[in-house]
């Protein structure tokens, strides 16, 4: 397959994270469908990736609350149909980080937002990607290295629904990837440390990690996975 016919979906590309992996593959040929439910319009997302024409013309916006199971399943085969196909998908929603809030004190709607957003969104996702994803496409669900601390190490910051939510992700791509095998779908989990973001640069001091993983490592890692079909199941830290 031509890599320039390949097409891919990111999920959350107007974060510092989803606009660099956007931004990856852009460079690596492929055509790429930003869904988000901000208000961006498609030319404040490229001026935003500094990309020009062509490269341009190869990136298109949509909009949907991944959190809406129709929603999802209107967005994806809408994608489908204008492109033709669609070969990846890389689910990157996030939230903008409250790890100073404690669970005591945690809000419901809060609670169900973290959720929603990295479980039940990823969930939607991967259901309705199952069914327009090319054979031989990839799916990508980017968790976080904070679920490898034991008990007895929890870093000095309360992020425990953050971090349960992710922990429900982990074990979602588990189970998820038995099924996108016998649809002929790998199924990727990469689980970044703290990364490189101007929220943690500008966080304060004891909420801000003692070390930041470049975005670019990310970003290289998650391209170079669906561009050469390599299944990727990892934690990466500074």
């Amino acid at each position: 397959m031509p890599q320039e016919k390949r097409v891919a979906l990111v999920v959350g590309g107007r974060g510092t994270i989803g606009r660099a992996i956007v931004s990856g593959l852009l460079e690596a040929g492929c055509s790429v469908a930003v869904v988000t439910r901000g208000r961006d319009s498609l030319d404040e997302l490229t001026s935003k990736l500094s990309v020009t024409s062509p490269t341009s013309a190869r990136l298109t916006l949509h909009r949907a609350d991944v959190t809406v199971d129709d929603q999802v399943h209107s967005c994806l085969e809408g994608i489908r149909s204008t492109a033709g196909r669609i070969d990846f998908l890389i689910y990157t929603a996030g939230l903008e980080p409250d790890s100073d809030i404690p669970l005591a004190v945690y809000r419901t709607d809060a609670w169900c937002a973290t959720f929603n957003t990295y479980v039940t969104g990823f969930f939607f996702c991967f259901r309705e990607g199952l069914k327009v994803i090319e054979r031989g496409g990839h799916i990508v669900a980017v968790s976080s290295a904070i679920t490898r601390f034991p008990a007895n190490a929890l870093p000095p910051i309360y992020a425990g629904h953050y971090a349960a939510a992710k922990a429900a992700l982990d074990e979602l791509c588990k189970w998820g990837r038995r099924e996108a095998h016998e649809r002929g779908i790998l199924l990727s989990r990469i689980a970044p440390g703290a990364i490189d973001t101007p929220f943690h640069r500008a966080a304060p001091a004891h909420l801000r990690p003692p070390a930041l993983l470049p975005v670019q490592v990310v970003t290289e890692k998650i391209v170079q996975a669906v561009m050469n079909g390599e299944e990727i199941d990892q934690e990466l830290v500074a």
